[in-house]
């Protein structure tokens, strides 16, 4: 997701982007769009190999590296119904708009009861103010004030807060900014955030990365195994590395120095 920013380019084919523009053009003049849909499914799958590529493997929402579900492609603005409107026809008309998609695990896309905790998003888009909800083709979804959290939006990601344990929270206090707690909040039970085996797994890689700055930082520079910890602590970190968002929220402070102090290192 930590959600992390998701800021590469996603690489299709010539083929894969003029099957999605085709279809972005002839579903607004088809006489049936969800029929049309259900037909053509198979040109938003396809691409799911490309959006994996684009977050090194991971969930958009969770950082989670295939080990909770498979993979499938979340319709950012649900494609059939909005669980918040019922009178809603979903975004019918973005089903094969390439910014609509997002890479997710079953706990973040579907509906999931786990331990003591439950979310997945489904059909859900709730707005911050719903009169301004773009009902069809004709309207513009800019208008729009989404409340949850995009890992396309690099001023999403940084409204969660991770703890040493794995535990995620609103940022912002909510007297502070009802908005930003609000659209954290929602997005942490929407996206199924809080789940326990994604706390656990999110903390164990936070401790992991804890305890090797550590050994790195008592370690002496001519020790031959330190620059192997080093690459290992850098692999955790970097954007593709499973949780790694997460791991550089709850330890900000001691990844920034460590990637100082290491940089000659590294190289």
């Amino acid at each position: 997701m930590k959600m992390r920013s998701i800021n590469v380019v996603i690489a299709l084919t010539a083929e894969q982007l003029e099957q999605l523009t085709s279809a972005t053009a002839q579903i607004l003049s088809a006489a049936d769009p969800r029929r049309y849909m259900r037909q053509h499914a198979r040109l938003w799958s396809n691409v799911s190999s490309a959006l994996e590529a684009a977050s090194g493997g991971k969930c958009w929402y969770c950082e989670t590296a295939r080990n909770r579900s498979n993979y499938g492609v979340d319709h950012f603005r649900p494609k059939s119904r909005v669980t918040e409107c019922p009178q809603h026809p979903g975004y019918w008309w973005l089903a094969f708009d390439l910014s609509n998609f997002r890479l997710a695990c079953t706990y973040c896309n579907e509906r999931r009861v786990a331990e003591t905790t439950a979310g997945g998003k489904a059909g859900h888009f709730p707005l911050l103010i719903e009169a301004r909800r773009c009902m069809n083709p004709a309207g513009c979804i800019a208008q729009e004030q989404p409340i949850l959290l995009d890992p396309l939006d690099p001023s999403d990601p940084p409204l969660l807060k991770f703890l040493m344990s794995g535990d995620v929270m609103p940022r912002m206090p909510q007297n502070i900014d009802a908005i930003a707690y609000r659209r954290a909040r929602d997005s942490i039970e929407i996206f199924h955030l809080h789940e326990a085996r994604l706390v656990r797994g999110r903390g164990d890689k936070i401790r992991l990365v804890s305890s090797l700055l550590q050994v790195v930082e008592n370690l002496a520079e001519d020790v031959s195994i330190r620059r192997t910890i080093i690459r290992q602590i850098r692999e955790m970190v970097d954007s593709t590395g499973e949780y790694s968002g997460a791991i550089c929220d709850a330890l900000s402070a001691d990844i920034e120095r460590f990637l100082a102090a290491t940089a000659d290192e590294a190289a």
